[in-house]
């Protein structure tokens, strides 16, 4: 089933550096979204907010809200394996991610952290 992401004043931080800064919008269901800039500039770490994968990474948080059906993924309770599995067996979304020189980049960006 696929299913609606709105995503409002998202900030991502890894320690005191903010890798992303306040970012809205909203993916509707069945629909297909492009990450496209240079390298760095943080559409995989964008991206790992969404299943709450960059939490593996020392120093990590989140501000703002990601809603997936108007579930808050970082509500209090909320476990985030569980949301993990929803996010990779979730036939709706498949994420890949183009740098500016349009090669599709599997791994982290130069400037995100281990």
């Amino acid at each position: 089933m696929a299913k609606r992401i709105e995503v409002s004043g998202l900030n991502v931080y890894y320690g005191d550096f903010k890798a992303v800064e306040d970012v809205s919008m909203t993916i509707e269901p069945r629909s297909v979204t492009a990450f496209i800039g240079p390298s760095g500039c943080g559409k995989s770490t964008y991206l790992r907010t969404l299943n709450r994968m960059h939490e593996v990474i020392p120093g990590a948080r989140v501000e703002g809200k990601v809603m997936l059906d108007q579930q808050d993924l970082y509500a209090t309770g909320v476990d985030p394996v569980a949301v993990r599995r929803v996010a990779s067996t979730s036939r709706a979304r498949v994420c890949r991610v183009v740098n500016s020189r349009g090669c599709a980049s599997p791994g982290r960006s130069r400037s995100s952290p281990r």
